[in-house]
């Protein structure tokens, strides 16, 4: 880390935004949240995939709090369902990606006009509590 701060540093000067990615596993750590200039924390889609059970809920929603209180911006990675987003949502978690929203495409289909990502609308996004949860 100490040799790519500087470079980090620079980017930020010159008004570039940072992420950290897949934070929560492999290299990613609460010390690169103290240390590094980043924007913003792309919260890894394992703990997504398990937000039913009450340990992961737990362990996101102190995640998105972390980020809140220092001024980073927070994405959950691989939200794959309505309840996910609707944790999420109540959460305070207000950007996600994964495959409810589109798979992934190749960029000269994604400036095609006929090519609608996002299938959600104020009629089908989840505007009641999520179902009760499994531990």
């Amino acid at each position: 880390m100490s040799n790519s701060l500087p470079s980090a540093k620079n980017l930020r000067a010159e008004g570039f935004n940072l992420a950290l990615d897949d934070f929560g596993t492999g290299y990613s750590s609460l010390n690169h949240l103290c240390h590094l200039p980043i924007n913003r924390v792309k919260i890894d889609q394992s703990f997504i995939r398990e937000l039913h059970r009450m340990k992961e809920r737990t362990m996101v929603q102190h995640l998105i709090s972390l980020c809140k209180e220092l001024s980073v911006e927070v994405v959950a990675e691989g939200v794959e369902t309505l309840e996910q987003a609707a944790i999420l949502s109540a959460m305070g978690c207000n950007l996600m990606q994964g495959y409810m929203f589109g798979k992934a495409v190749d960029a000269n289909r994604f400036g095609n006009e006929s090519f609608k990502p996002f299938g959600l609308t104020s009629e089908n996004w989840p505007s009641t509590r999520p179902s009760s949860l499994s531990r």
